[in-house]
């Protein structure tokens, strides 16, 4: 590993103020990344399990044909460690130090792909979140970032092989000098449609090229066949640039990426008018109801299941909320209804790129509700989201906000939701507020002294491991602070039916049944 990914790796333990973990395997010193410290209890069986995962491969291989799966052991200092023989390796009896050699190496491949994308990714950023991690289950998405940052060697490398093939081929035309080429491939959507030009309709029809890909060849020559019909045809008409066919097709995606942004719209739009009741549940849980105007701790009037000003039907607001103004259960859930309606939905309209399942969705409102339009807007849970991210990896990203312990507090029940520990079912049950009765270190993973421990980019980690569920299972089944509202008694009778009907959503927490991951 080159000294600079070495800086790397190591920068992130002295940001998060921990000391450095590493493992020796057969020979070689590995540094874990820290990624693996926030998110595993055994980080050292998780290194080895993500990176040999070559060997699950093989092992797959070897039950899906029906065959006994092969092994060898070897000594690694004081350990002794069993081997899967690679499955193309299964009948040519290698020596075992060869075999071990195989498998470590293919290891360390991955490792060094890994550290070298994420330098690079940190690199072609500077200081912008990066949602990608460390770890080798990343390995696809970091390559993906790759290629969206044009860092892509090998790409680049065909790219510029084509373009200097174009030049030599067509040297007498001023319109198609490198200057120009480059100039028509300013994005990297519009560098791809050039190749595809050159490639295709421009290098193939215009100067009669062969094409090397053999899946393209029909394609090809029926291009071939069609622009010499249309030059016959009409053997003066102006030929088009290769700049205006990059630009046609360039339209072309984009036309085609609205249209397949107006689908994802159009399905998160019915999925969130399904899961209104849900979504004021879940409010309702974490912020308690208060049928009388009370001081937030930050001077501001609030009511209700957190209302701070009146909106109308049509999602005006009429008036800040001051004190003394009462309201009622079902005044407090039209508000609130009218707050998601018309100021949580427009903003998941305007910037989630993705299709939401329920918990995304539900994960995504609340978490809207609790920071407001414009710090969700500029937040790394969307950026994370956009990025397709599930489950804990995208849960990891709201601790950003853990200056309020309250908002980690809040955002704890809707992580367990989307790893399938929770039920819209269970939340009626449980007792409001009780979420502010989890001590931060049980619901962040943290060091000695109560703060969070965070990675390169501020980002810490939810604690799912079975001891901290059981205790914060058995802290939301008690009251907060004397109050012994349920959930379902500062709800309408409306909503805790609807809750109680819909999909059969069995209960995951009664009788102590939590899912383990």
């Amino acid at each position: 590993m080159k000294q600079e990914q070495l800086n790397f790796l190591l920068q992130e333990y002295e940001q998060a103020e921990v000391s450095p973990k590493y493992i020796r395997l057969y020979g070689k010193e590995y540094l874990i990344p820290l990624d693996y410290i926030a998110d595993f209890q055994d980080f050292r069986k998780a290194f080895v399990n993500d990176f040999f995962d070559a060997m699950h491969q093989d092992y797959k291989c070897y039950k899906q044909n029906g065959e006994p799966v092969q092994y060898v052991t070897i000594r690694d200092e004081d350990k002794t460690l069993r081997l899967v023989v690679p499955y193309d390796w299964r009948s040519q009896n290698r020596p075992i130090e060869q075999i071990a050699a195989r498998v470590f190496e293919r290891a360390e491949k991955k490792y060094n792909h890994v550290v070298t994308y994420s330098v690079d990714l940190a690199k072609a950023c500077g200081k912008r979140l990066l949602p990608m991690y460390v770890t080798s289950e990343n390995l696809r998405n970091l390559k993906k970032e790759i290629s969206a940052q044009g860092l892509d060697k090998d790409i680049s490398q065909r790219v510029k092989h084509i373009l200097q093939s174009a030049v030599k081929k067509t040297e007498n035309n001023p319109k198609w000098s490198v200057e120009n080429l480059r100039l028509s491939a300013r994005k990297w959507l519009v560098r791809t449609s050039l190749v595809a030009s050159l490639a295709g309709t421009g290098y193939v029809a215009l100067h009669g090229g062969k094409a090397n890909e053999p899946q393209t060849k029909p394609e090809v020559e029926q291009l071939q066949t069609q622009a010499s019909q249309e030059q016959n045809a009409a053997p003066k008409q102006e030929e088009i640039s290769l700049e205006d066919a990059a630009l046609q097709a360039e339209s072309a995606a984009l036309d085609e990426q609205a249209s397949a942004l107006e689908k994802i719209v159009k399905h998160n739009k019915k999925l969130f008018d399904q899961s209104l009741n849900d979504m004021i549940c879940y409010i309702a849980f974490v912020e308690d109801f208060k049928g009388e105007a009370y001081n937030d701790k930050k001077n501001v009037p609030t009511v209700g299941y957190g209302t701070t000003f009146y909106l109308n039907e049509k999602g005006q607001r009429t008036k800040k909320v001051q004190y003394g103004d009462k309201i009622t259960i079902d005044e407090a859930a039209v508000q609130t209804e009218r707050y998601l309606k018309h100021i949580i939905w427009p903003i998941i309209e305007k910037n989630v790129k993705v299709k939401l399942d329920p918990a995304r969705l539900i994960t995504t409102a609340q978490f809207a509700y609790l920071l407001g339009p414009r710090s969700f807007a500029g937040s790394a849970y969307l950026n994370g989201l956009n990025q397709d991210l599930k489950g804990q990896k995208l849960a990891n990203l709201m601790t950003e906000y853990s200056k309020d312990k309250g908002v980690p507090k809040r955002c704890l029940p809707a992580v367990y939701m989307m790893e399938g520990r929770l039920s819209m079912k269970d939340l009626p049950e449980l007792y409001a507020a009780s979420v502010y009765n989890c001590p931060f270190n049980m619901v962040v993973m943290c060091k000695e002294n109560g703060t969070r421990i965070k990675d390169r980019n501020n980002i810490g980690c939810f604690r799912t491991d079975e001891e901290s569920t059981e205790r914060v299972r058995q802290t939301w089944a008690s009251s907060y602070h004397g109050k012994l509202n349920r959930t379902k008694d500062i709800l309408p009778d409306k909503i805790v039916q609807s809750l109680n009907q819909r999909d059969n959503a069995p209960k995951l927490m009664a009788n102590n049944n939590f899912q383990q991951i």
